[in-house]
């Protein structure tokens, strides 16, 4: 019960060992206490031993209320942010300084142990995108409505959104993440979908930059850098991607110096929630074709 309600010192060794010394002496000392009082030593004895025995089960009792105080039971402080309340744990580590572990529970519910961070959505106080530490020290990405207590990875890499308002789509209802490959959040049908990166396809083991939302929130522009390892060497493209039907096209490529070889925001907008070229220079569409 003390792990399930602390759910902070897993695996500490440390902690362990020492409740079992308390234990062990305030337990020895309470059973040496009647041997000693029915025994022949003398009064004086008895009055010398029975006193240093209470004391040494005084103490192990306190030090052992202590580290179940500290180790297990209540937190050192708490964050309450509406309906979401952050308990935070601190304790020794074992380097000898201090670490500081978190968990997240909404309305009095466990939502998540081991919390890294969280951004709450900007129009469902009850939608949280949160970072977890997983076993081994990784950090993954989730998902959490309060409203319905569903709960969905996203990545398993950092991915709190660091630009909401330009990662998010114009409803809120979409989300892209560009953490070890593109991927797509909605929140409305509560699924994530992996648009590229290992075992999709188009196959894209290097970032791409999100350039922003259709005003009707149906579609969204990326810009491909370039692969590794001379990213803005190789033609930069510039591709549309439908959010309903998860399809991509390619809408434009910058072509090799002595060319542009970046795209600006200036160069392209969105025109009845399609995509187009708008700037004047050097464009070749077709220079893409080999990236695809």
């Amino acid at each position: 019960m003390m792990l399930r309600v602390g759910r902070t010192n897993e695996g500490n060794q440390f902690t362990f060992i020492a409740l079992a010394v308390v234990a062990f002496v305030f337990l020895g000392a309470i059973a040496l206490a009647p041997s000693v009082y029915r025994s022949r030593v003398r009064i004086i004895g008895k009055v010398l031993v029975l006193p240093t025995l209470v004391f040494v089960a005084s103490f192990a009792a306190y030090a052992g209320a202590g580290f179940v105080e500290q180790a297990f039971l209540w937190p050192s402080g708490q964050v309450v942010d509406g309906d979401f309340v952050v308990k935070i744990w601190s304790g020794p580590d074992p380097s000898g300084g201090t670490t500081e572990i978190r968990a997240l529970y909404f309305r009095g519910s466990d939502v998540t142990e081991r919390l890294r961070r969280y951004v709450h959505h900007s129009t469902r106080p009850a939608v949280i995108i949160y970072e977890r530490y997983e076993s081994g020290g990784e950090v993954a990405t989730y998902a959490f409505d309060g409203e319905t207590f569903r709960t969905l990875r996203l990545t398993p890499l950092y991915g709190i959104p660091v630009d909401p308002d330009h990662q998010w789509s114009p409803d809120k209802t979409r989300l892209v993440l560009d953490v070890d490959g593109l991927h797509l959040f909605d929140v409305a049908r509560w699924r994530v979908s992996r648009l590229t990166g290992e075992g999709t396809p188009p196959k894209e083991l290097h970032s791409v930059n999100l350039a922003g939302w259709s005003p009707g929130s149906r579609r969204f522009a990326v810009i491909d850098p370039g692969k590794p390892p001379f990213p803005n060497q190789q033609p930069s493209v510039l591709t549309e991607w439908d959010a309903e039907t998860l399809m991509a096209r390619v809408v434009g490529c910058m072509p090799d110096p002595p060319g542009r070889g970046a795209w600006q925001d200036t160069d392209f907008a969105w025109q009845a929630d399609s995509l187009i070229v708008t700037a004047q220079g050097p464009r070749d569409a077709r220079c893409a074709a080999g990236l695809q």
